[in-house]
This record gives C-alpha cells, sequence and structure tokens, in this order.
C-alpha cells in the first residue's frame, strides 16, 4: 500500500500544480522531498531516543515544516509548495491507513463487529493478547476521514487563491478527527499524560499553530481555526481534570494501558489442576485462579480499597475477551467487601 500511495500522491500533486501556473515549478518539490525528509525524520528520532519510532502524525509535521525551510532557501513560494505537499502525503497515508488494516497496526479496541487477527500478525508484531479477537476497524475509519479530508481540500486548492489555506484547512479538520479518532483506538504502545494520548497533545499543538499561521496570512475562515483550538483545548482540560477520577469507572477498565497489564497478569497465572496461583498490575487489581472440574475460577479485588460491582464485571468481561472466550462469567460477590468470585465454564476457562 505504500507505494501505491506514494504514487497517487505523486499524482494528485502533478494534476492539481498542472491548474495553476505558479505551482509547477515547486511540485517538484512537494514530489521528491518528502520520502527523503521522512527517512531523515526518522533518523533523527532514533538518533535522540535511542530507539526506532515511527509516528506518521508527528513526521507529517516535520516534513512539511523542513520542506518550507528548503522551499525558502530555494526562493520558491513556500505555502503554495506546502499545500500541494499536504494533499500528496494525506492521499498517501490514507492509503497506509488500509495497509494498518490489513497487517494489524493502529488498531481499534475489541468490539461485537470488526477485523480479527491471526497468530501469523502475532508473530510479525500484533498485539499477542488481541491475536483472533475482533476489534473495531479504526484504520478503515482513519482512512476514509483522509479520504474526504483530501478531496475536499483539494477542491480548496483549485478555488482559493490563498497560500496555506489548504495546509491550515487540512490540520485543523484532522486535528479534530484525530482526537476523536484516539478514542477508539487500542494498541498499548502509545504514550499518554493528563489522560490524553500523545496525538491528541499533538492536535491540540497543532491547533494553535494552525491559529497563529491563517492570522497570520490573513486566511478568510480563522473563525473555523479558533473553534477547533477552543474545543480541543477545552476537551483536553476537562481529561487532565477528571482522569484520576474516571480511571475508578468500569469502562477505564478497557484503557490500553491497562489491558496491556491485566493480560500480562493473566500470564502469570498458572493453570495447574488443584493449584492457586495469583497475580497484581500495577494499578492494584489482584487476581487469582483455579482451575476446577466446571471449568475455571477467578479472585478479583483491589489493594487500593473495596471493588464495586461494576468495577469487577468490567474486569471479568476483559478476561473473557482476552481468554477469547465465548458467552458470560458469572460474577459473585465474596464474604470480604470488595471480593468477587468469576466463575467460568469449562468452555470458556483459558
Amino acid at each position: 500500500m505504500a507505494v501505491i500511495g506514494t504514487f497517487a500522491g505523486v499524482l494528485l500533486i502533478t494534476l492539481l500544480a498542472s491548474q495553476r501556473s505558479r505551482a509547477w515549478p515547486v511540485a517538484w518539490f512537494a514530489v521528491s522531498l518528502p520520502v527523503p525528509l521522512f527517512l531523515v525524520g526518522i533518523k533523527l528520532v532514533e538518533l535522540f531516543t535511542g530507539r526506532q519510532r515511527v509516528v506518521h502524525y508527528e513526521q507529517f509535521l516535520w516534513v512539511l515544516v523542513a520542506l518550507g525551510v528548503v522551499l525558502n532557501f530555494a526562493g520558491q513560494p513556500v505555502w503554495i509548495g506546502l499545500d500541494l505537499a499536504t494533499l500528496g502525503i494525506a492521499l498517501t497515508l490514507a492509503f497506509g491507513r488500509i495497509g494498518c488494516l490489513r497487517v494489524g497496526c493502529c488498531h481499534g479496541r475489541p468490539a461485537r463487529v470488526g477485523i480479527a487477527y491471526s497468530k501469523a500478525h502475532g508473530r510479525a508484531g500484533f498485539t499477542r493478547y488481541y491475536v483472533s479477537v475482533r476489534l473495531f476497524p479504526i484504520q478503515l475509519v482513519s482512512a476514509i476521514v483522509l479520504f474526504g479530508l483530501v478531496t475536499v481540500a483539494s477542491m480548496l486548492f483549485l478555488r482559493s487563491r490563498q497560500p496555506g489555506e489548504v495546509v491550515c484547512f487540512y490540520f485543523a479538520c484532522y486535528a479534530g478527527a484525530r482526537f476523536v479518532i484516539e478514542f477508539f483506538r487500542g494498541d498499548p504502545d502509545r504514550g499518554f499524560a493528563l489522560g490524553a494520548s500523545e496525538a491528541q497533545w499533538t492536535a491540540l499543538v497543532t491547533s494553535w499553530a494552525v491559529v497563529l499561521i491563517a492570522t497570520q496570512l490573513h486566511l478568510a475562515v480563522t473563525a473555523l481555526y479558533w473553534s477547533v483550538a477552543g474545543v480541543l483545548t477545552s476537551s483536553i482540560v476537562v481529561l487532565a481534570v477528571v482522569s484520576r477520577r474516571l480511571m475508578d469507572q468500569p469502562w477505564a477498565v478497557r484503557h490500553p494501558h491497562r489491558v496491556r497489564e491485566l493480560a500480562a497478569a493473566l500470564d502469570e497465572l498458572g493453570h495447574v489442576p488443584g493449584a492457586v496461583s495469583t497475580a497484581e498490575t500495577s494499578d492494584g487489581i489482584r487476581l487469582s485462579f483455579s482451575k476446577t472440574e466446571a471449568g475455571g475460577h477467578y479472585g478479583i479485588s483491589s489493594a487500593r480499597g473495596p471493588m464495586t460491582q461494576k468495577i469487577a464485571e468490567a474486569i471479568a468481561q476483559q478476561i473473557m475477551v482476552l481468554n477469547r472466550a465465548h458467552g458470560v462469567a458469572e460474577v459473585v460477590q465474596g464474604k470480604q467487601p470488595g471480593v468477587f468470585h468469576v466463575l467460568v465454564s469449562s468452555q470458556s476457562a483459558s
């Protein structure tokens, strides 16, 4: 998909540049430089962090900044070049998301309707505890969003005579869309701070950068960009304020980092008949397991205080998902407050 996406991006830049006389000279830069700049960006990240890390959102921004510097030194119209490059790269990324759907990277969370990945995907690097678990195809949603944005932004390029408007429009809209998309992603390797993912913080910074650029360029639709930046800022503030409290809610059990820890704890539990094994996550969820004739018996409690029935049920459901089990586990309140027993049949027990 990377080759198809790159070809499509080059073709789009060429077609759009042919509609503007001033765009032809700068089109060469927009076509030839993004790929090498992208590779340079990956090497720089590896140099400073000590590990290879590819985040397309951040690399996209790096490529545009670096390309802008090159265009400025070359005496080329900077914003026309960045408008073209934005459209070409965005179209390439849209095809890239389809590739993500095929291989399983940037995947969604467990859902009733979705796509299940095989053991072969797991051997290739897919999140191992989600092998054979049906996941929401958020990559497909991302691809549709990108194709839609590219279509609208391309029409804007053809109609507008304000260089830079495509860049601002695309990144303002994408910031808003990406902020929402992040809530549906289930891959655990993303960083989080104050309740928001790394990409959500990037979207916030990008939205304010768009406001500054649009104001500097005197673009006509600056109010749109102010609105996006304002909504994202308010959302980040709400997440930061309530994130600690929300982590005690049942749905927070499905947070990618907590699911990863729960999966690791389940791996620690032995499954020897008659033996009881225990494990604990970093956020204090205590688990025990014993194999019975009927199936399996999990014990669930919290080191941070009495656990509620709803939290126990949410954890039990996650256990069923991670064990690729069918049906509903029976959750029974124990004699001690905050201690629950999860009973699963032999068909459901791992």
